[in-house]
């Protein structure tokens, strides 16, 4: 999506819809001699049926051709083995967006949407399905309207009006969001398919779907002119659980010599649990660059200081990865440094810094 204004677009509309999309949108895969539970029964009768039919065209009695008969059952056979619909890519998939979702008290009013959603997130992480199902427990939303709710005696209402201002504020970034990503849909999908009743590359209807996400962003937005009803959400609406799932395989199943593991607890990771408070086995000169890592999320907060953070400590910087040898180490090392270069382009920079901040960023990277 990233945009040129010499050169246009980086990516054509058209392109994008008509030759890549197609590759990456939602299909139905039919998994050859795999049948569901419910299907062994007849599925065996099938077959019993096929070896008699088998039998008797090679027992040469002078039967009838049954090779029709034979191609019958074969495409019943065929026809019970296990079907699983697979969504393209969807940023509901991640749980970055839900979790703000979650986290504001922003819903789903449409129970069609909200099923598509559901089925959304069984693609993610089960840690980070756990994890969505307690932030909507506990939700700012909740707690910002209990604040609003309260006597003028446990909260001044002053400081209450502040508090919804500063939600309010959030919720109208995540429409901004959404406004522009509906920009993105119409661009990209819908005038190119030349229809508004376009589905997304998930299976979502597009402009549908997006517009009523916009609509309830919306109706997340807390009122001061009237008391909100606050409201709960139920995890045992979840159609599936952990539990059901069975065991989920974590850090101890993996095999200690790889570097980095995909399992459904921790999507991809490290094999090795993260830095923490330690270098594990990188040379004392890191401690720094730990230290700035660990610093990082609070100080890219605005007003973000993390770029005079890395110009104050500039000098103790290393400048390459020569002595980190061994190749855990090495990896760490790399992941760190990409987490400062990551937080120093993500702040703006100060306007005392606007002449020297690009040799700071050099010399931390």
């Amino acid at each position: 999506f990233e945009r040129s204004g010499d050169d246009g677009f980086l990516c054509e509309p058209d392109f994008f819809f008509h030759r890549f999309r197609p590759y990456i949108s939602t299909w139905t895969a039919r998994f050859e001699g795999e049948y569901d539970d419910a299907n062994n029964e007849a599925v065996a009768t099938l077959r019993t049926q096929l070896d008699a039919i088998d039998a008797l065209s090679s027992s040469g009695t002078g039967l009838p051709d049954l090779s029709a008969h034979r191609s019958h059952l074969l495409s019943r056979i065929s026809a019970l083995q296990r079907v699983k619909r697979l969504c393209g890519p969807s940023g509901a998939m991640s749980a970055i967006l839900p979790l703000c979702d979650a986290f504001l008290g922003i819903s789903m009013s449409s129970p069609e949407l909200g099923a598509m959603l559901a089925v959304f997130e069984e693609y993610m992480p089960s840690e980070h399905r756990t994890m969505l199902d307690q932030a909507r427990l506990r939700s700012a939303r909740s707690y910002v309207c209990s604040i609003l709710n309260a006597s003028e005696e446990q909260k001044p209402r002053e400081q209450a009006e502040s508090l919804v201002d500063h939600f309010n504020a959030v919720v109208r970034r995540v429409l901004d969001f959404r406004w522009r990503h509906l920009s993105y849909i119409e661009q990209y999908v819908l005038r190119p398919s030349g229809s508004a009743a376009a589905r997304g590359t998930g299976g979502t209807p597009a402009f549908a779907y997006l517009n009523q996400h916009i609509n309830d962003t919306e109706a997340a937005l807390i009122s001061l002119s009237e008391r909100v009803q606050l409201e709960e959400f139920d995890p045992a609406e979840r159609s599936s659980t952990d539990e059901e799932a069975g065991h989920v395989p974590g850090l101890t199943d993996v095999n200690a010599n790889e570097m980095w593991a995909v399992t459904e607890q921790h999507g991809l990771l490290p094999a090795k649990p993260p830095l923490l408070n330690n270098l594990a086995g990188l040379p004392a000169s890191w401690a720094v660059v730990l230290e700035l890592a660990l610093r990082l999320p609070a100080a890219c907060v605005p007003p973000a200081n993390f770029r005079k953070m890395v110009l104050q400590k500039e000098s103790q910087l290393p400048t390459s990865c020569d002595g980190v040898e061994d190749e855990e180490p090495l990896e760490r090392a790399r992941v760190l440094l990409a987490f400062i270069v990551a937080g120093w382009y993500a702040v703006t920079p100060l306007p005392e810094m606007e002449g020297g901040g690009g040799g700071g960023g050099g010399g931390g990277g």
